[in-house]
C-alpha cells in the first residue's frame, strides 16, 4: 500500500475551503481569476458552485508561488488575453 500523498491531500483541502468561502462570502465581485498549481485548481474546479463557476473569466494552472509580483502580473494579464 502505498502511503498517503498528504501534500495533494493539503491541496484539495484548501481547494474546498476556498471554493466554500467563495460560495458563501458577499465577496462584491463580479469576475474572477483562478491561479493555482495544476491539482489544486482541478480540485478548486470540482468544488466551485455554478454561481460562482460563472463569474470565472480566466484560469491560469501555474504555481507561482516564489515569484515576482510583476511577473505574475505579467502571466495573470496574458491569461486573461488568452481567454
Amino acid at each position: 500500500v502505498a502511503p498517503p500523498d498528504y501534500h495533494r491531500m493539503a491541496g484539495a483541502t484548501l481547494a474546498r475551503a476556498l471554493a466554500e468561502f467563495l460560495g458563501r462570502a458577499d465577496s462584491g465581485f463580479e469576475q474572477l481569476v483562478l491561479v493555482a498549481s495544476p491539482q489544486v485548481l482541478g480540485a478548486l474546479r470540482e468544488a466551485l458552485t455554478p454561481a460562482v463557476k460563472a463569474q470565472v473569466v480566466a484560469e491560469l494552472a501555474k504555481t507561482l508561488t516564489d515569484h515576482p509580483l510583476p511577473k505574475i502580473a505579467k502571466e495573470v494579464v496574458a491569461a486573461l488575453d488568452a481567454s
